[in-house]
């Protein structure tokens, strides 16, 4: 079959329709999403710009909204009130270095102001 892109903007909306949101690329690629990665993205160049066409928001890439909204509300306050990050971290059931990278990706986010 020959995809357009009116194909994968369908595909997008059905499954968002099913699950409730819009589909990420892991979903997509883990599930076997039809059409294909391939296709999407030689009809749309980026999974951002698919997804936007189909009507949705684009995300950072490779960022979960569930780790910035934990960033935001429990890690950076406790680490304002000068709690170390290896002690949030062990709170978190994560190594300190997971941690630091996940707050220096929350703060680069925030930054080119892909966060409000």
């Amino acid at each position: 079959m020959i995809y357009k892109e009116s194909d994968v903007i369908e595909a997008f909306q059905a499954w968002a329709r099913e699950h409730g949101r819009q589909p990420t690329m892991d979903e997509w690629r883990k599930g076997r999403g039809k059409p294909h990665m391939e296709v999407v993205f030689r009809l749309f160049g980026t999974w951002s710009n698919a997804i936007v066409a189909a009507g949705f928001e684009a995300r950072l890439p490779g960022y979960s909204t569930d780790k910035f909204d934990e960033t935001r509300d429990i890690v950076l306050p406790r680490l304002a009130k000068g709690e170390s990050l290896a002690s949030i971290a062990r709170d978190l059931g994560i190594t300190g270095q997971s941690l630091g990278r996940r707050v220096a990706r929350y703060r680069k986010a925030k930054e080119e102001g892909w966060l409000d």
